[in-house]
């Protein structure tokens, strides 16, 4: 509070203003503290800091998680080059990284970047036909026309 600078009072923010000032950037909130000695009085302003426990967790860049609908993924290393996708839980976003509650162990690696083009090609890689080896099946695109049969109008 700017009537007495350098303390610190401890409150709960029981409202938060729906507006902006759009010059200072600030809003308003309403505030409850105790007020032992009674030095709070009505209407008193201050800055408002706000702590709030994050909890346990694993902090991984965002660009390693691929979030889709209620799903998260992110992709961890199982061997040379190898890579599986895993399922996330993701708690809070803090700037560049998301916590992560479940899902991963410490020490566990993964693609920190790139995650969205691994998902992408083995997305290519399961729709393709099984039995891509020749003379292994062939998709009707594969399959040629052998027929003999002369079109008329055209030189064969």
């Amino acid at each position: 509070l700017r009537a007495y600078p350098g303390e610190e009072f401890s409150g709960r923010v029981t409202f938060i203003y729906p507006v902006i000032n759009s010059q200072t950037r600030t809003i308003k909130v309403r505030s409850v503290f105790s007020n032992h000695g009674g030095k709070l009085k009505p209407q008193m302003y201050g800055e408002t800091v706000f702590n709030k426990t994050s909890g346990q967790g694993l902090l991984v860049p965002t660009d390693a998680v691929i979030i889709a609908g209620k799903r998260a993924v992110v992709w961890t290393k199982t061997g040379d080059g190898m890579f599986e996708a895993r399922n996330v839980q993701i708690g809070n976003r803090f700037g560049d990284k998301y916590q992560i509650l479940s899902g991963l162990n410490e020490g566990d690696e993964i693609a920190a970047t790139g995650g969205f083009l691994i998902d992408s090609e083995s997305q290519l890689k399961t729709g393709m036909p099984t039995g891509h080896q020749h003379g292994g099946t062939s998709t009707p695109a594969e399959q040629k026309k052998t027929s003999s049969d002369k079109m008329d109008g055209m030189k064969m």
